[in-house]
């Protein structure tokens, strides 16, 4: 995960930087088989980036989806 927060103007050439904030994680990862996993991790998606509660999907969208579960074992951040 990465947040692009702009460039930092100076009026010394080598001064000049960026702000930015990232997140990286190490883990294990796994395919979600079933449909009823497949929707509920779907939905969960939806709420936290649309902010969108109960999304319907229409009959065969859910079949046609990989999701992928990650199990973070590690996780570091740095903020400048």
């Amino acid at each position: 995960i990465y947040e692009d927060k702009g460039m930092v103007a100076a009026d010394v050439a080598c001064d000049y930087g960026y702000r930015f904030s990232s997140v990286i994680c190490t883990g294990k990862a796994e395919f979600v088989e079933s449909a009823s996993g497949k929707e509920e991790a779907l939905k969960k998606m939806m709420e936290l980036i649309a902010g969108m509660k109960n999304t319907a999907f229409k009959p065969g969208e859910i079949e046609r989806v990989h999701v992928i579960k990650v199990k973070v074992l590690e996780i570091s951040g740095k903020r400048k």
